[in-house]
């Protein structure tokens, strides 16, 4: 990961890289989105290689990636927003909704219990925090803010993923959680 930032940092620092980089970003080239695909590709190979994990190469690979290109970040996060909320993102959850096995609820009842419990601790943890705000503005417009930050679908079932991935959390559990994610999604709001 060093070496690969020392000879980044110091290409960077290249008028004639500057200028490529300046010239084909916005072209149908793309060259700082496919850089970063690369970076990510790369870093996620080596996490791979020593054994960590390859969400921590593709977070370096981010890091290195807004020490390189600080003046266009926020161009360049547009690009990036449009690429994970329009296609990967969703992409994960569709796999999420394949591997999901309704059978479970069927064989093990009690997880639909085990997500209705969860799924008011995870309203009671957003709204405990809004009391003391109250005072502030107000029980129902704080209780609202708690509400709104309770519906947390992503990151709910990334855990949940991750967890069974790393034999942490039993598979059946998958179900549960996904359950309590739509639910805080669902219920948030209207409440």
């Amino acid at each position: 990961f060093y070496l690969v930032f020392i000879l980044a940092k110091r290409l960077s620092t290249k008028p004639f890289v500057k200028r490529i980089y300046e010239d084909l970003s916005n072209t149908s080239s793309q060259l700082r989105v496919r850089t970063a695909f690369a970076l990510m590709v790369l870093f996620a190979f080596l996490s791979q290689s020593i054994g960590v994990e390859l969400i921590l190469g593709a977070f370096v690979a981010g890091m290195l990636f807004s020490l390189f290109f600080k003046s266009t970040s926020a161009e360049s996060a547009a690009k990036f927003d449009a690429i994970g909320f329009g296609f990967l993102i969703p992409v994960f959850f569709i796999m999420v909704g394949a591997k999901l096995d309704l059978g479970d609820i069927v064989r093990n009842p009690g997880l639909i219990w085990t997500a209705l419990i969860l799924l008011g601790v995870a309203f009671l943890i957003k709204l405990v925090p809004m009391l003391p705000l109250s005072i502030f503005f107000g029980v129902r417009n704080a209780s609202a803010g708690g509400m709104l930050l309770a519906g947390q679908l992503s990151l709910t079932i990334a855990f949940a993923e991750v967890a069974v991935s790393e034999k942490l959390l039993d598979p059946s559990m998958r179900v549960s959680a996904i359950i309590i994610a739509i639910g805080t999604c669902l219920l948030a709001p209207l409440f």
